[in-house]
């Protein structure tokens, strides 16, 4: 079953397909959140992994249990001894690890191995006898311990050996021959490190450790929990800035990573094949939040702007769309801000969606949206009804994703289709023309009268402001008012001036506006002063 997750204060709760909001989740026992970073998710197979917020990384099921991404390991070596009665001869050595399984047995997690015995046991024709066997102090989710055993010889291999179910034995027994051990050899684990960025790629998650912020952590094919140290990546340049990697963004064919001043890509599927390549220089992703993908097109933010990275190609859209000064002055935006910047991309209306701080401001109090249909960016957008905090996409009925703001104080709104700023206030409609100056803007003319053509609504005025420039070099302005039930309506004529400007107006809650266009009609010249 579909679910979404999200966290709101120190609490994960979990939201259904029409917007209904579960209780707090029950966090593993000494787990916390913190309220002062920013959560990053992943989906992995039917769970969903947590990352930065919480003190362990955590993982979801679609039933709202919350576990450790990994259990801790054993923390205390295995005693190993012989015992009579069994029929197993060799020399042996143990290993413990700790297990999530679901309810068919399945293995959610599985914990690195704790300590290894450093001498090899003897037996003859006994049970091989093991005790002081660890208990996990993950006691709310542990299921069972896992042993793991080498063969006669001794082997240098382990292969599993026994699962004990709970978490109360520490001591066991057993004289299985080695041809009924599993068949294949004891899996490559360990632990989750406390991840930064996350994200899934290929069937591995990928992640980013607080205390290596240059190293891409990955873990084996196939598994959320396995993460060997083996399996780290450098990112170039290591140590050229205090940030290190800002975001890993996962396309068809590669894995975006992101730092301030540059973009690689990662390709391969084995350990071996895994390396990364340069995409850009000079050029790179601030904040993770700001990224949005759609299909293969990739689009976040930089310092200059924002741009899409399409294919092999990475494009300022900002700059190609004629919108520089949004983001190369601080007259529109505060600049300072924009490594917290967020986005999220609306399906429903193929647009990339960037919320940002107004000049001046530290809060999150406009966004706008560049459209995939136009390849025009609208807005700046606000609201007033709330201060906005995140974007997320909610999968909703028909397991269609719509996209949806949190606020600051703790609500999820989606967008709705009436006019108005969420039923609080109406949205503001101004629209100025382009002034009009006959065959001269020193020829003083006649404006006639205006007649304004829209669609027939039910409801609504529409203000018509027209102004000119007078003969004695001063504006003159008309108000007028159209009436939007009847369509068509001839106003008031505009006066005597130069040139003429035509204003349109309408502050109602919830009423639409289509306008056609207008006419002005006679427009004479008088002459030349």
């Amino acid at each position: 079953m579909a679910f979404n997750l999200i966290q709101a204060g120190t609490s994960l709760y979990t939201v259904n397909a029409k917007g209904g909001i579960s209780a707090a989740l029950t966090l593993p026992t000494g787990v916390t959140l913190s309220a002062n970073r920013v959560p990053r998710f992943a989906r992995f197979g039917r769970y969903v992994v947590v990352a930065n917020t919480p003190s362990r990384p955590l993982s979801v099921d679609d039933q709202g249990t919350v576990r450790p991404l990994t259990p801790l390991p054993p923390t205390s070596t295995p005693v190993l001894a012989t015992e009579n009665g069994g029929a197993l001869s060799g020399r042996f050595l143990v290993k413990q690890t700790f297990v999530f399984l679901d309810a068919a047995g399945n293995t959610i997690a599985e914990s690195d191995f704790g300590p290894i015995p450093t001498n090899a046991q003897l037996i003859s024709a006994d049970y091989l006898r093991v005790t002081n066997l660890a208990l996990s102090t993950d006691t709310s989710a542990i299921s069972a311990t896992r042993l793991y055993r080498t063969t006669k010889g001794p082997g240098s291999v382990y292969f599993q050996w026994a699962t004990i179910d709970g978490n109360t034995q520490t001591r066991f027994r057993d004289d299985l021959p080695d041809e009924q051990l599993a068949l294949l050899a004891a899996p490559s684990l360990g632990s989750a490190p406390d991840l930064t960025l996350i994200a899934e790629w290929q069937g591995r998650l990928w992640g980013v450790s607080r205390t290596q912020p240059d190293n891409l952590r990955f873990t084996e094919a196939g598994t959320a929990y396995a993460w060997s140290e083996l399996n780290t990546l450098p990112l170039p340049k290591v140590g050229d800035d205090r940030f290190g990697i800002t975001a890993i963004v996962p396309r068809r064919g590669v894995l975006g990573i992101g730092r301030q001043n540059r973009l690689v890509q990662v390709t391969g599927n084995t350990q071996t094949s895994i390396r990364p390549t340069g995409v850009i220089e000079n050029c790179g992703i601030l904040s993770q939040e700001s990224v949005a993908t759609y299909r293969d097109l990739v689009f976040f933010l930089w310092r200059d702007g924002v741009y899409q990275w399409a294919g092999s190609d990475v494009v300022s859209i900002s700059h190609r769309a004629g919108v520089d000064s949004w983001f190369q002055t601080n007259n529109y935006f505060n600049q300072a801000m924009f490594s917290q910047a967020f986005a999220v991309f609306d399906h429903a209306r193929t647009a990339y969606r960037l919320y940002l701080c107004s000049a001046g401001q530290t809060t999150f109090d406009r966004w706008i949206e560049y459209s995939l249909k136009t390849e025009k960016f609208y807005g700046p957008h606000k609201t007033t009804a709330f201060t906005p905090s995140c974007a997320i996409n909610i999968r909703g009925v028909a397991d269609r994703l719509y996209p949806m703001i949190g606020s600051r104080d703790g609500y999820i709104s989606q967008d709705t289709p009436e006019r108005s700023d969420w039923g609080f206030a109406p949205i503001p409609m101004v629209v100025t023309m382009a002034g009009h100056d006959g065959d001269g803007e020193r020829v003083e003319k006649y404006f006639g009268q205006v007649t304004v053509h829209t669609d027939k609504e039910t409801t609504g005025t529409l203000k018509v402001n027209t102004t000119v420039e007078s003969p004695e070099d001063e504006d003159s302005t008309v108000a007028m008012t159209h009436d939007l039930t009847v369509g068509s309506e001839r106003l008031d004529r505009i006066g005597v001036g130069k040139s003429a400007t035509v204003q349109f107006e309408n502050n109602e809650l919830n009423q639409p506006v289509t306008l056609y266009g207008y006419e002005i009609a006679p427009v004479s010249n008088i002459g030349t002063r």
